[in-house]
């Protein structure tokens, strides 16, 4: 009698999004993303990635944190992977300054919440430096969050909102996800809050970017200092 060996990678999308969906999702992206080409795009999918819940369960039933290493990780490589098709979130108060900071969530419409002051939860609505809300989605942002507005031209009608760009200056490089329009066009009234409006070559980054760059508020180019810049993804 012969007999065939079937390999997990021989099987059809259909099937292998069966076998991943029969797992828990975070699982799923924790092992496959960064593995296998193939994998890391089923793995992409909505099916996958439109509902996440970040949080453990103690052996007394808490409510807990994923480890500081998987959210290292998830921070840094997962999210900005699969940011846009997440729709819900459930999170811990010691996990979500690194989750809400991490990436842009331009689906976003359902945040659970365990163990959170309402303080805490007040200040992230409100956004850190008290400006006004991103043209992209029309939200606030904190002072941890890198992210940028650019000049009317490079933000080009809105088609580079959410994606990530690669900032370079100072000798050092770090990215940041386009959020906002600095108005190249109009300026000098009230909508602007009295400003001129923008040179046509702006990258206008939050407190995180400068600080990711090295440059604080004590140096004197903080505000305008020369960079290039490059679309990421």
């Amino acid at each position: 009698m012969d007999y065939s060996t079937v390999q997990l990678l021989d099987l059809p999308d259909e099937i292998l999004i069966e076998i991943l969906n029969k797992l828990n999702n975070i699982d799923v992206l924790c092992t496959v993303l960064g593995v296998n080409k193939r994998l890391e795009r089923l793995a992409r999918d909505t099916i996958f990635t439109d509902f996440l819940d970040l949080t453990t369960k103690s052996s007394l039933g808490g409510i807990c944190s994923m480890s500081n290493i998987i959210l290292d990780r998830f921070c840094s490589s997962i999210l900005p992977q699969i940011h846009h098709n997440i729709k819900s979130l459930v999170l811990e108060s010691s996990s979500i300054e690194h989750i809400l900071i991490a990436c842009v969530y331009p689906k976003l419409h359902k945040l659970t919440l365990y163990s959170i002051k309402p303080e805490i939860f007040i200040k992230y609505l409100a956004g850190g430096d008290g400006g006004g809300a991103g043209a992209c989605y029309g939200r606030f942002y904190s002072d941890k969050q890198r992210v940028v507005a650019l000049s009317t031209g490079w933000y080009n009608k809105g088609l580079r909102c959410g994606k990530r760009i690669t900032i370079r200056g100072n000798g050092r490089t770090t990215t940041a996800q386009v959020v906002d329009e600095c108005d190249s066009v109009h300026g000098c009234d009230a909508e602007h809050a009295g400003q001129p409006p923008c040179r046509n070559n702006i990258v206008d980054g939050s407190p995180a970017v400068w600080k990711a760059l090295g440059v604080f508020k004590n140096d004197p180019r903080y505000g305008e200092m020369k960079i290039s810049w490059s679309n990421l993804y």
